[in-house]
């Protein structure tokens, strides 16, 4: 989770995932092998940043944007590997190393717009550019409305905070009676709430 709001958020989508096998000041080698590196498409530097995981010291996530295409290389056993250009904090660069998972992931945002007389569910990515897509809809009134609360129960509207999530959804629907010129259009709603628990709050 990045950015939060009442219609929507910005929060990163995975884009690929796997180990550290090796870690230098401003390179991270991954494991480039079957069943070490998954993906959906090729990172892309500049639009994608990952989050490594720690080894050493206190369990955490490091989150480093990519600079550039990762290059293939070897790991320091020789074998296959990714090579991604990050900048790492030495602090940071410290508690990583051989092990750490690791997530490529782009800012994406979801979030309510109007457009054409109705309120739609969009997305965009945030680092690649271009208008919202609709993605769902439409919807009734105020159709997408979220709610945030940390590990307490409070309401809160920082990021880092939330714990708990929850999401209204009231959408449009069309119930058709008869046939042919009696077929009769009526309009209805319908609604769903949900509650998202989130893994890794403070």
């Amino acid at each position: 989770k990045i950015q939060v709001g009442p219609e929507g958020f910005v929060a990163g989508a995975t884009r690929g995932r796997g180990v550290v096998c090796g870690a230098a000041s401003g390179s991270l080698w991954v494991r480039n092998g079957p069943g070490w590196w998954v993906e959906l498409r090729d990172p892309v530097g500049g639009r994608d940043s990952v989050i490594v995981g720690t080894v050493s010291g206190p369990d955490k996530w490091v989150v480093a944007s990519l600079d550039v295409d990762p290059v293939g290389g070897l790991c320091p056993d020789g074998a296959p590997a990714l090579l991604l250009t990050v900048r790492l904090a030495p602090t940071a660069l410290a508690a990583v190393g051989p092990g750490s998972p690791l997530r490529v992931f782009e800012p994406m945002e979801l979030r309510a717009y109007s457009s054409a007389g109705a309120q739609w569910v969009g997305l965009r990515s945030t680092t690649g550019g271009g208008a919202i897509q609709p993605l769902a809809g439409p919807f009734l009134g105020v159709g997408l409305q979220f709610s945030y609360y940390s590990v307490g129960g409070a309401s809160t509207s920082l990021a880092m905070a939330v714990a708990r999530a929850d999401l209204g959804v009231t959408g449009l629907s069309e119930h058709a009676g008869g046939v042919g010129i009696a077929r009769v259009a009526q309009s209805g709603t319908d609604s769903v709430r949900s509650t998202v628990l989130l893994r890794n709050t403070p």
